[in-house]
């Protein structure tokens, strides 16, 4: 039961954390596969910034999503729905309430942050 209680307790702060590890790695990606880095890509109508944040949501929702219901001891459907509902809820706040400071090709990244971790949700339930 101790276990299971360990469960609980780390599974957002981790599926969070490597949730954000996966996106560093392929914002690394792009900086060393890219002539010039990241500064290079980053302009207003990069295609490279727009697929780096298209990948990089996609990665992390799906990330979130896959690695919660795994750490989770029980109840794992409801902690998918949870999670999904989570992030939902939490890419909205963000848009919203940043919406003019947050770039056009950041905001589709997350919309695909939102269907990596709806795509992660499918995946699941086929599972079952």
């Amino acid at each position: 039961i101790f276990m299971n209680i360990i469960r609980w307790l780390i599974l957002l702060p981790v599926s969070y954390v490597v949730g954000m590890i996966i996106m560093l790695i392929i914002n690394a990606f792009f900086a060393s596969a890219i002539p010039g880095g990241l500064e290079a890509i980053d302009t207003e109508f990069s295609f490279y910034k727009l697929l780096r944040q298209l990948l990089s949501g996609f990665a992390q929702g799906f990330v979130f999503i896959a690695l919660g219901v795994t750490i989770a001891p029980d109840y794992k459907k409801n902690t998918a729905i949870t999670l999904v509902l989570i992030q939902i809820l939490l890419i909205i706040s963000i848009l919203s309430f940043s919406s003019a400071t947050v770039s056009w090709q950041a905001k589709l990244g997350g919309i695909a942050q939102i269907i990596g971790s709806i795509l992660a949700y499918n995946v699941y339930l086929r599972r079952i």
